[in-house]
């Protein structure tokens, strides 16, 4: 899908609302949707039928976003563009993920990981085990209320949580995390397992040195972090205890990957290699 999120009013409310990064919603009264009390929350919602989730959002949600940029976004919630995404035969799986910048949007300070939405080949299962990992996210609250009303809606969740941004600490982890000699770089696993369009344009790797992170770098610090985080992780426990962990890893990699690796251009994977050392 192109052009979801156009140009919407911005409802009228309560300043402090905004301030402390509430939602102002119009939705219905079974509805429960969670609001942002303080920078760094997130949360995400997977569905089959993108094409009502477009709906629900141009119904109920409103912003100042334009064209897909962040002019205009001011202490209100920012959104991102639904895209329709096919796996194979089955029908397309929008994720989506919704972000609150932080209270100094003029200096692009944020302490958030922004908005995007993430196109991806498979969902692993391992994904909402990660999200209960204490040392990566604060909390991790399942959405069973607003579920149901989705549902009514006719909008078919298969997952939603709520997070909060990675912190430094846990980005460095996730970057350090090739423990196995034999596996390939975050970079290549990035690229790899994520059906990323790199737009040459705007195409940043992010900056794990920073805490705060610009927003079109921390791009690619959400959700694909955390969904690589997940797939090192789950080899990482399937591994466990076998004798020769280096085949085996090579071995599952291989798998994993498969044909995908063929798909990949070399040059893309050197450039992104470049910038992660530079």
């Amino acid at each position: 899908m192109e052009g979801v999120m156009s140009r919407m009013s911005t409802p009228r409310g309560n300043e402090n609302d905004t301030a402390s990064f509430s939602f102002r919603l119009r939705i219905p009264k079974e509805a429960s949707i969670p609001e942002s009390r303080q920078p760094g929350w997130m949360s995400i919602l997977m569905t089959r039928n993108a094409m009502m989730v477009e709906r629900w959002l141009k119904e109920h949600f409103y912003n100042e976003l334009e064209d897909g940029s962040l002019q205009g976004v001011k202490r209100n919630i920012a959104f991102c563009d639904c895209e329709w995404v096919k796996i194979g035969d089955v029908d397309g799986l929008a994720v989506l993920q919704i972000g609150v910048p932080g209270d100094d949007f003029e200096k692009d300070d944020f302490r958030v990981l922004l908005i995007q939405m993430a196109r991806m080949t498979i969902i692993p299962s391992t994904l909402t085990r990660l999200m209960k990992d204490r040392r990566i996210c604060k909390a991790f609250h399942g959405f069973a209320h607003d579920l149901g009303a989705l549902d009514q809606l006719g909008i078919k969740p298969r997952s939603a949580f709520e997070v909060n941004a990675l912190s430094r600490v846990y980005l460095r982890k996730i970057c350090q995390f090739t423990q196995y000699s034999r596996l390939p770089t975050l970079p290549d696993l990035v690229l790899q397992y994520l059906n990323i369009i790199r737009d040459t344009a705007t195409f940043e790797w992010t900056q794990w040195d920073h805490e705060t992170l610009h927003p079109w770098k921390a791009r690619y610090a959400g959700l694909d972090t955390w969904y690589l985080w997940a797939l090192v992780r789950n080899l990482d426990i399937r591994i466990k205890g076998e004798e020769d962990t280096e085949a085996i890893a090579e071995e599952q990699m291989r798998k994993e990957i498969g044909a995908r690796i063929m798909e990949l251009e070399l040059g893309g994977i050197e450039a992104v290699n470049n910038e992660m050392h530079n």
